[in-house]
């Protein structure tokens, strides 16, 4: 999959906007008291934006981001391929009778 300059600049948006939401809320809940009443629904998104939080660092600084960027390369025409070195056909062997 061939990736362009919006999809890009679309990824790197909405990573910016969870991290910020991350950080926001965080400070809001230093902040602020949450009511009783909506402590579990904060607790709810508080852990969703953890969770997109941690995907982001892991995929921008993880192995997926080097991964998509090999097979973005693989995909490419003009890179030169390696020739294969042909192996030598193994023979099997036969096993020789045990003579009395």
């Amino acid at each position: 999959m061939k990736t362009t300059n919006w999809d890009k600049g679309f990824r790197y948006a909405l990573a910016s906007l969870i991290t910020a939401g991350f950080f926001l809320v965080l400070l809001f809940l230093v902040k602020y008291a949450i009511p009783t009443e909506n402590k579990d629904l904060i607790y709810i998104v508080i852990g969703a934006l953890i969770g997109a939080f941690g995907t982001i660092v892991n995929y921008e600084w993880g192995s997926s981001r080097s991964s998509a960027e090999k097979n973005e390369l693989i995909g490419k025409k003009d890179i030169p391929q390696i020739p294969q070195i042909p192996q030598e056909p193994q023979i099997p062997q036969i096993p020789q009778e045990q003579q009395s």
